[in-house]
């Protein structure tokens, strides 16, 4: 079989699904209705920083005040997040994203460690890659479902006296043809099949 048959599909919630397989045009015609938390028109284009605001910074990243604005938004009225409660949230936009396994970076949760933790107060790092959200013409509606996405890789680990932040795979990770052939399998592709039943009734 040849690999261009492949394809990998990554699943931590159902919005990230959508974003991860079907695109950020998918998204915007799914069929739940498209609102947002913050302030603005959902299919508006968002206004993700130009590569030449990074030039003119002479900066690879940028503070990301509006992406904090909206995270500080789904961990406020989203629910499931609570946890997150008196961390301490970077959010910055990446001048490039590249690629990883061939797609396109969208953005990426990342928790301080070694030398960075050194320097860094921050308990999770959120960076999405400006130049793709450009490329894919993202919504308001898409950047923050791709903020979520990347909250959702955001956990606490109990097993200590003092709870440590640390960071979570995806629900799912598989591919598409292997589903199409047999079907949910696994335990996590049953849960993957409900979320993707949920978003076919429109619940």
């Amino acid at each position: 079989m040849q690999s261009g048959q492949h394809r990998v599909v990554k699943l931590r919630d159902m919005v990230g699904e959508i974003k991860e397989t079907l695109g950020h045009q998918a998204a915007a015609r799914g069929p739940h209705k498209r609102t947002i938390l913050t302030p603005g028109n959902p299919d508006d284009l968002y206004p993700v920083p130009s590569a030449q605001k990074f030039v003119d910074e002479d900066a690879e990243y940028l503070h990301a005040p509006d992406l904090q604005e909206i995270g500080e938004a789904i961990i406020d009225k989203m629910g499931g997040f609570g946890y997150l409660a008196g961390l301490n949230l970077v959010f910055l936009w990446k001048d490039k994203g590249g690629k990883s396994h061939g797609k396109a970076t969208l953005g990426r949760c990342q928790k301080p460690k070694g030398l960075l933790a050194k320097f860094c107060a921050a308990d999770f790092i959120i960076v999405l890659s400006a130049d793709n959200h450009r490329l894919f013409n993202a919504t308001r509606y898409q950047v923050e479902a791709c903020v979520f996405h990347e909250l959702c890789h955001t956990d606490l680990d109990n097993s200590e006296d003092i709870p440590e932040p640390r960071l979570v795979p995806h629900d799912y990770e598989g591919f598409c043809r292997e589903v199409e052939l047999y079907g949910a399998w696994r335990p996590d592709l049953e849960k993957a099949a409900k979320a993707f039943e949920q978003l076919k009734l429109g619940v």
